[in-house]
């Protein structure tokens, strides 16, 4: 899919690389992250906008960091970071998918992991991790 796909589960949705150098823009991806990685999980560990601003925006040798947004016009409906190693474990990417409440149940998270596949395999990678963060009293209704 390319960079500014159109998945056709959600139409409205356009998902491209986020300028992790553009404030603005890194922090609607920070609170987008933010906000579902808490949801439920209000006292889970959490990085600052600091950290996460130093995380992105290293220069690393050993991997590449992605931040996506998903985008209903100007709006940022969700947000996915990939992670692509470089020298070790070359046949991994490790991913993570961020929809807030609100936004969820549109085809956002599904547009966000389908983009996610595509960029690792179009990386040359055949296994993609990824972690699922939810309540824990919630762990088999949750959707």
């Amino acid at each position: 899919m390319a960079a500014d796909a159109v998945p056709p589960y959600a139409p409205d949705v356009r998902i491209h690389e986020i300028d992790v150098h553009d404030e603005p823009a890194f922090r609607d991806f920070f609170v987008a992250m933010r906000d579902a990685l808490l949801h439920g999980r209000p006292s889970a560990p959490m990085w600052s906008l600091h950290e996460a601003q130093v995380m992105f925006r290293r220069e690393e040798p050993t991997e590449t960091w992605h931040a996506l947004g998903a985008y209903d016009g100007n709006r940022l409906m969700g947000a996915a970071d990939l992670v692509v190693p470089l020298l070790d474990n070359t046949d991994k990417a490790y991913a993570e998918v961020h929809v807030a409440p609100a936004n969820r149940r549109r085809g956002v998270g599904s547009a966000l992991v389908e983009h996610v596949m595509n960029r690792a395999r179009d990386s040359g990678r055949t296994v993609l991790l990824g972690e699922c963060n939810l309540p824990l009293d919630e762990r088999d209704a949750h959707p």
